[in-house]
Formats: structure tokens, C-alpha cells, sequence
């Protein structure tokens, strides 16, 4: 469970937390779930591996709210996303865009990365 730290006035998370968010974020058709997910803001993919923690690239991904109206630090309220879209964020309860991004099949392109090596 998160623990909130009065002094730095930072919530701190846990591993499983991390998870959830991961597990909440919308899914790529054509990779594997376990390695790629797709952020719900920008629509870009976002790799397993490339975790703000140990990563300074700007696609590194963290733990959001979706619902930042109505904080709950609860597994369902947390979703994977870039660290760099969370500002991008068009409202602070994201519930109906992350409902809407989950409806459609979003697929990895695999010649645009390609491309770029």
C-alpha cells in the first residue's frame, strides 16, 4: 500500500502498486502484454523496461492516477503512462479517455521503429 511521507510530501509506492498500473494500462495487439503497453495520453508505446526510476528517456514510463479529481491510492485507480505525458493530461479524471482508448485495438508498428535505427 502507498505510504504518504509528511516530511517530503511525496507518496512513496510499492512494487505490486507498480503492477497494477501496468495491468491498467491499454494493451498492443501484436506485443506481448508483459513487455509493452500503450499510453493511454499520447497514444505511444510504452516499454516495460524503461522505467523512470533507472531510465532518464523521455518515454520512461510511471504510476499515474486515473481519477486525480478524487485521489484513491487504490490498485484500480492507477495506470501506467510516460513520464513526460502526465502534464499533457487533458483532465484530471481520466476515467471516459482511458474507457475510450481500452475500446479500440491498438497495434505496435513495427516499420516505424524500424525506420528509426
Amino acid at each position: 500500500m502507498a505510504n504518504i511521507n509528511e516530511q517530503t510530501q511525496t507518496v512513496e509506492f510499492e512494487i505490486a502498486e507498480f503492477e497494477a498500473a501496468w495491468e491498467n494500462a491499454p494493451i498492443l495487439e501484436n506485443k506481448s502484454k508483459d513487455e509493452y503497453r500503450l499510453c493511454y495520453i499520447c497514444k505511444f508505446p510504452i516499454g516495460k523496461k524503461n522505467f523512470s526510476e533507472i531510465s532518464n528517456d523521455e518515454f520512461a514510463w510511471t504510476l499515474d492516477l486515473i481519477n486525480a479529481k478524487k485521489p484513491k491510492l487504490e490498485n484500480e485507480n492507477y495506470v501506467a503512462v510516460h513520464k513526460n505525458c502526465i502534464p499533457q493530461r487533458p483532465k484530471q479524471d481520466s476515467r471516459r479517455q482511458l474507457k475510450f482508448t481500452w475500446a479500440y485495438k491498438w497495434f505496435y508498428d513495427e516499420e516505424y521503429y524500424k525506420n528509426k535505427k
